[in-house]
């Protein structure tokens, strides 16, 4: 076995229990490990850029990423206000800095905070959500990242062996509709699971099932279909960025998984689509 896939085989034996712990135990735990992913991913952007005359002012997404959290954690909803804000300020900086690409050091500055900030650092958000006044943060949570791994699983296994018609090639070049197809079952059948099973996590099995009576059968499809469709296309946008940077992996960090971006980009697009639906249909 290559150090690659020694790498790989141990990061998931000790990352993903490690993760799952966090979530369990949740409350200022759960909300200090995201903003230590999304400052880490920081130090991704750099490598998806392949013009050396940009120059974002990385301090101020750094800053951005110690607020936002806060912001999430206690609730606060200010997210609009702390957007425009951000805008400014950066755009203030770059009138100073007499940089020779200010509007893209902008853009990029701002769709990072999108991307990182406001996306993925909405898990905070998810895991501490309630319906009707009991917290089932948890419980969303861990479907939504079991499903999304399992996601990826499939159809990298299903596309690597059955797979022969790529669906984006000229986005992600190894992806394949198998695959594609692949995934999104194996995120209906994760969901399927955990709504027939009455495990629990709450230390005991209960008849109302992992979600505690909170999520029925309409709720499993779409919950499976954002996790299944929209988790690819989070992991197709990234490959976007990256195919554009002439670059395999966004970093090295993960040995063997690349960096944190190519992690947690599914992530990235199912966990705010996923605080949309619980907002407005499970409550």
């Amino acid at each position: 076995m290559s150090n690659s896939s020694n790498s790989r085989v141990l990061i998931n034996v000790i990352g993903v229990p490690s993760i799952i712990a966090v979530l369990f135990l949740g409350g200022p735990l759960f909300a200090c490990f995201i903003t230590i992913v999304m400052l880490l991913a920081i130090r991704e952007i750099p490598n998806l850029i392949n013009n050396p005359d940009i120059h974002p002012f990385y301090y101020m997404l750094t800053a951005a990423f110690i607020i936002l959290p806060v912001l999430y954690y206690y609730r606060l909803n200010y997210y609009l206000d702390f957007t425009i804000i951000l805008l400014i300020s950066i755009t203030i900086i770059e009138i100073f800095r007499s940089s020779k690409m200010p509007f893209a050091n902008i853009s990029i500055i701002m769709v990072a905070f999108i991307w990182i900030g406001l996306m993925l650092g909405s898990m905070i958000l998810l895991r501490n959500y309630e319906a009707g006044g009991y917290n089932i943060g948890f419980e969303l949570t861990f479907a939504m990242m079991i499903s999304v791994w399992i996601c990826d699983t499939a159809a990298f296994i299903f596309g690597k062996k059955f797979g022969k018609k790529k669906i984006l090639p000229a986005v992600s070049p190894n992806k394949t509709v198998v695959g594609t197809i692949a995934g999104l079952i194996a995120s209906f059948a994760v969901m399927s699971l955990l709504y027939f099973t009455n495990f629990s996590f709450i230390g005991y099995p209960t008849a109302d099932g992992f979600f505690l009576g909170w999520i029925d059968m309409q709720d499993v499809i779409v919950m499976s279909l954002i996790f299944g469709i929209f988790g690819q296309l989070g992991d197709f946008g990234e490959s976007l960025l990256k195919r554009e940077a002439g670059v395999k992996d966004s970093s090295s960090l993960l040995k063997g998984h690349g960096g944190i971006l190519d992690r947690f980009d599914s992530l990235a697009y199912t966990t705010p689509l996923l605080v949309i639906y619980s907002k407005y249909f499970i409550n």
